[in-house]
């Protein structure tokens, strides 16, 4: 790992500021790697809640840019599926966007095919047009979102 990365990890972990915090996360995003995924963990699991909910999008972009080069584990997708119902609709639909990207080397488990099923009924118009990408990448359908696509029409 760079350096730079090093310094700048330090600095956000040890920071209280939202701003640094994302400004870091947006720079793994850019250029990501799969050693990013151990810089994460802090940010996941140690942060307080109320700074958690000031960079948990920026967090979930940085997931997901890591999860379309890499296999993730079922702790990201546990993640993702565990925030995507208490979130505002823009967390929510960096949640699919990044699922859609996340898929495209792991496996989706059954919790992450129902939050792709659910996504369709999802009032915001924005996150349906992003589970319809991100179903069309799929070579077969499970029932559960197929029920909900044909509803959708």
């Amino acid at each position: 790992m760079k350096d730079l990365i090093k310094a700048y990890y330090k600095e956000a972990k040890e920071s209280r500021d939202p701003e640094i915090i994302n400004n870091f996360l947006i720079e793994l995003g850019k250029n990501p790697k799969s050693e990013y995924l151990n810089l994460l963990d802090f940010f996941i699991n140690d942060l307080e809640d109320q700074l958690y909910e000031k960079i948990k999008l920026n967090l979930i972009y940085v997931i997901g840019e890591i999860g379309n080069l890499i296999p993730l584990s079922n702790d990201f997708l546990e993640l993702l599926y565990n925030t995507y119902y208490i979130s505002d609709r823009w967390v929510r639909n960096e949640i699919i966007q990044a699922i859609d990207k996340i898929s495209k080397n792991t496996e989706l488990n059954e919790k992450t095919v129902e939050l792709i099923s659910n996504a369709l009924n999802d009032e915001y118009s924005v996150i349906k047009i992003s589970t319809l990408k991100l179903i069309s990448n799929f070579k077969k359908l499970p029932d559960s979102i197929l029920k909900n696509l044909i509803r959708l029409m």
